[in-house]
């Protein structure tokens, strides 16, 4: 009976690169029977090599090594919204003051007069809202660039919440809402969304 130490030095030393003359050498020399030997070596050469691990599966964005074309267009969008939706605070803050000052002012073609100092509250309420929104906007397509699982939540977050916020704005103010630009913010906010949720696999 071959002695498994002996396949065992056999086998190790095959998988070192070393050839299966001079490993049974070796084990001549250290005193092993040399029918013994030679019966391992014959064991060891009739056993079908051992199959090369298949090489793991990677996730498609990691297989290709880059963003996709279309994911790069959704940052360079993301990054003119937010700028966009920065701009829009500050005009937003500025004009506050502006309303507030006034004592009365008229609304519709009823002519209904509402204190200046309520539409300067909602002014300063939808700017900081648009600065907010904005600022984590560039942070997070910056994440988005970088195919960040992270940068994807946030920017789906802040997407809904956008496309919430500008369908509210358009019905209750449908006059601000031309001025500002939140319909053509409401329509691309839908489209990145949209596109993020058809690509959500690539972010693993």
């Amino acid at each position: 009976m071959v002695s498994g130490s002996i396949l065992n030095y056999l086998r190790e030393g095959l998988k070192e690169g070393h050839s299966l003359e001079m490993l049974k050498q070796e084990l001549l020399k250290s005193g092993w029977n040399p029918a013994e030997v030679n019966e391992a070596a014959n064991m060891v050469q009739a056993q079908p090599a051992p199959p090369s691990p298949l090489p793991e599966s990677k996730p498609e964005a990691q297989q290709a090594g880059k963003r996709p074309a279309g994911m790069t267009i959704i940052c360079v969008l993301g990054f003119l919204l937010s700028v966009l939706l920065i701009i829009t605070g500050i005009i937003a803050l500025s004009f506050s003051g502006l309303v507030s000052g006034m004592d009365m002012i008229a609304v519709g073609n009823a002519r209904m007069s509402v204190p200046g100092g309520l539409f300067g509250s909602l002014f300063v309420m939808l700017g900081l809202v648009s600065l907010i929104i904005g600022i984590v906007g560039l942070i997070a397509f910056y994440l988005l660039l970088k195919m960040k699982k992270t940068g994807l939540i946030i920017v789906l977050v802040i997407g809904i919440i956008t496309i919430f916020q500008s369908i509210i704005n358009i019905i209750q103010f449908p006059l601000i809402s031309i001025i500002n630009s939140n319909i053509w913010v409401l329509v691309v906010w839908i489209i990145i969304v949209a596109y993020l949720l058809m690509k959500r696999r690539l972010f693993v």
